[in-house]
């Protein structure tokens, strides 16, 4: 190599290998301080989108976890409610044995009939406040249907949340305010009628003024907006179902159905013809006899709905641990990529800075060889 003046050749080479040793010194700091080995893409870009690609599946799967844990919670709620509701049959069907004997005079029966209505109200009042973070799960929504349309026959808006299922007939006879209003529930147990007149009601005056009001068939649990012209509907048929609680519980990381768990809670209210069915009373003997029948074919309905929600229980617990066991290794996974290897990024770091001082000392060295013009000039 020439000796020259202008350009140190031997001083910039050693000044591009301090800038790697620099570099890579300042990596491995990085890695070590930051516990990451891929703090950016440029440190290595393939294995930087396979381990966030881990991230976002571990990150779906944490969350699927928390589905699962939340569903099971709220399943345990439901089944607390219907346990208690079950309770209260044992306690109806006590009171429905000792009202059936003979023995039982009718002061008794009218005390004990007393019992079950207050236990009527109190089943309704679990099954309605029996909730998870605000949503019913022991009391869906009713659903109805009908067979002549409300726009046109006075009929503004139906509502039939604490309705029975069954089917209820409406009739109106001539003018609403003197011949009333009447609703024929017909189900399983026989038919029963209520009648609404509206003669001295402000109900009379709005109908009669165009307004729009509201009638109560408060047997039924069933109430009606109606215009003036509901005079002139001759017969509706309304056919309320019972509604059901529907819950799709999302326990996996994929939008499939394997990835969702579906569980559905019958409607719980006392007089639910698709479930409970309670519609006897013990007023006397042979009511009282009946009535014990009709508890326990209650008791056998709430036992299979209590089982169906305990393998749904049993099935996300399956669900929650497979999914536990797959996001522990995929972490696994993520962290052999993206993970700092202490014991390798500490001997690479002091390699590099073992290089970085070498190469500062070089550096100097390199700096003094053109003072060597000097001598030669000298000479």
């Amino acid at each position: 190599m020439s000796l020259t003046l202008n350009t140190n050749v031997s001083a910039l080479t050693t000044q591009q290998y301090l800038g790697v040793n620099t570099t890579n010194t300042s990596n491995d700091l990085q890695q070590l301080s930051s516990g990451s080995r891929l703090n950016s893409p440029s440190d290595d870009p393939a294995d930087y989108a396979i381990a966030y690609s881990l991230g976002v599946k571990s990150a779906s799967l944490t969350a699927a976890i928390n589905n699962g844990n939340q569903a099971l919670a709220m399943l345990q709620v439901a089944q607390g409610g219907i346990e208690t509701i079950g309770n209260i049959l044992t306690q109806m069907k006590q009171i429905a044995t000792e009202a059936a004997s003979s023995n039982t005079d009718t002061n008794d029966l009218g005390a004990l009939q007393t019992q079950i209505s207050q236990f009527e109200t109190e089943i309704n009042n679990i099954a309605s406040a029996t909730q998870y973070g605000g949503t019913q799960v022991l009391q869906g929504g009713n659903a109805f249907t009908e067979t002549a349309a409300m726009t046109g026959a006075g009929i503004v808006s139906i509502n039939v949340a604490n309705a029975a299922a069954a089917t209820y007939t409406l009739t109106v006879s001539g003018n609403p305010a003197t011949q009333g209003v009447t609703l024929t529930m017909t189900n399983a147990n026989g038919t029963s009628t209520q009648s609404v007149f509206l003669t001295t009601t402000t109900l009379a005056n709005d109908v009669a003024g165009g307004q729009t009001s509201t009638v109560n068939f408060t047997n039924f649990g069933i109430s009606m907006n109606v215009t003036g012209t509901v005079s002139t509907l001759a017969a509706s048929v309304v056919t309320v179902t019972a509604g059901t609680s529907s819950f799709t519980y999302q326990v996996g990381s994929e939008d499939t159905t394997v990835n969702q768990i579906a569980a559905s809670i019958a409607n719980f209210s006392y007089n639910n013809t698709n479930g409970l069915n309670l519609t006897g009373d013990v007023n006397s003997w042979a009511d009282a006899q009946l009535f014990m029948g009709q508890i326990d074919h209650a008791t056998t309905w709430l036992n299979g709905q209590a089982g169906s929600i305990g393998a749904s229980q049993d099935e996300i617990t399956y669900q929650v641990s497979n999914l536990t066991n797959m996001n522990t290794n995929t972490q696994a996974a993520e962290s052999t990529i993206k993970d700092t290897n202490y014991a390798s990024a500490m001997s690479n770091f002091t390699q590099a800075q073992i290089a970085s001082q070498a190469s500062v000392a070089m550096l100097t060295q390199a700096n003094s060889i053109p003072q060597e013009i000097l001598t030669l000039i000298k000479g």
